[in-house]
């Protein structure tokens, strides 16, 4: 855990013991050095009126008379800053929002009532997320940020038939390189199944995104779910998900209780890698993006040992390298594949 995390935090609640600005200032080892009420004053502070940068932006979307998109992709070019966005995402308006800030540029989402509570557990887990945000690359969330957003499908020509299945394990940083790597993929690409850290509420709001972006058929994991050609699924949050075969020797979805892994993972990609590894073994394909705990490594160690195809992200365009680079330190993959290149490397290895 970092000694002192410098904040801004953009939020309507400021009054009160019970206000985010309040809990934010008491949760060690987050410094609030700034609250912001609304963009104005949000921009204003970031582009100069404060002493020295701040470590994080945390983003309040319960902020009102505010474009949280346009915040994001406008401000960060000048003053680029990781921003973690926050709020209550079990209104589906909100986890909707969530998502387009994450994929406008923001790299990480806390549930602003983890934000509030104050046991052991729960904290470690909110901190380390925001301390993951911190560490993420600028230079590479400038690129985020002035990039265009996604709002129809690009899929590459394919002609080939699959005959594989892709597990893809991701973290801080995810979103955006998910987004534009199923947004890249035919409606005949490979069965898929990702695994990203988010708060419950915002895996259903990134399948429907995704879902309207893509050529895919994509929706949130449910328990049976045969993963076929043309389908992606969305883990859900708080359980692990696992690939296992049916009787027709079909790969389908399995949900599982289980202890988060590596501070805060439920889902975790070692989870599904591991089941991936088990059951379909050369027949697989394994993907890990950015992402700044151990998570992922392990398994596609294990998926690679047991001839599946391994792929994991290039440092150069990634958010934050631990988990990819923790997989390359494994022997799990030989070297790393650029954003851009995500989608095409996955189409032809699954076949």
């Amino acid at each position: 855990m970092a000694e002192s995390l410098d904040v801004l935090l953009i939020t309507s609640e400021v009054e009160g013991t019970s206000s985010l600005a309040h809990t934010v200032a008491e949760t060690p080892p987050l410094n609030l050095r700034g609250v912001a009420t609304d963009s104005f004053s949000a921009r204003d502070m970031l582009l100069g009126g404060m002493e020295k940068p701040v470590d994080v932006v945390i983003l309040d979307l319960d902020t009102p008379k505010m474009n949280h998109v346009t915040f994001v992709r406008k401000v960060m070019r000048y003053s680029p800053v990781p921003v973690v966005v926050t709020g209550n995402f079990s209104y589906p308006d909100t986890a909707a929002l969530a998502i387009k800030v994450l994929e406008a540029g923001a790299v990480e989402a806390v549930e602003k009532a983890r934000i509030r509570e104050h046991s052991e557990k729960t904290l470690k887990g909110v901190v380390s997320k925001i301390e993951n945000a911190a560490r993420t690359d600028r230079e590479v969330i400038k690129q985020y940020v002035n990039t265009d957003l996604l709002d129809q499908p690009n899929p590459i020509p394919f002609e080939n038939q699959p005959t594989r299945t892709v597990g893809i394990g991701a973290g801080t940083g995810g979103v955006w390189l998910i987004t534009r790597m199923l947004n890249q993929l035919p409606s005949n690409g490979p069965g898929i199944v990702i695994t990203i850290t988010l708060p419950p509420g915002l895996p259903k709001a990134l399948a429907d995104f995704l879902n309207g972006i893509s050529e895919m058929e994509i929706k949130e994991a449910e328990e049976g779910d045969t993963v076929s050609k043309g389908k992606a699924f969305v883990a859900p949050a708080g359980v692990h998900t696992t690939v296992e075969l049916n009787a027709k020797g079909e790969p389908i979805i399995r949900l599982r209780e289980g202890p988060c892994l590596h501070c805060y993972c439920c889902p975790s990609a070692d989870v599904l890698f591991n089941s991936l590894a088990n059951n379909l073994k050369d027949k697989a394909i394994g993907v890990l993006l950015s992402g700044g705990v151990d998570d992922g490594a392990i398994g596609l160690a294990r998926l690679k040992k047991a001839g599946a195809r391994t792929i994991v992200q290039a440092k150069e365009g990634c958010p934050l390298f631990d988990m990819p680079e923790k997989a390359i330190a494994l022997g799990a993959a030989d070297s790393g594949v650029l954003p851009d290149k995500l989608a095409e490397t996955v189409l032809k290895e699954s076949c």
